[in-house]
């Protein structure tokens, strides 16, 4: 059941986080680092060997 009074509670919440949304916003980005090697989504991985499935069944 939404009564007005629910109703304007949620305004109020909603309204709330709607400025704290822009405020996060608005604020400056703190510049990212340069890695100095590049950026990190271009670093090779090795694959590491298949654990298995545990111990072999002859054991």
């Amino acid at each position: 059941m939404r009564t007005p009074e629910i109703l304007g509670r949620l305004a109020a919440i909603t309204k709330e986080a709607d400025a704290r949304r822009r405020a996060v916003a608005e604020r400056p980005q703190p510049k990212q680092p340069t890695d100095a090697i590049g950026p990190a989504d271009q670093q090779q991985h090795t694959p590491r060997p298949d654990p298995g499935r545990g111990a072999a069944p002859d054991r």
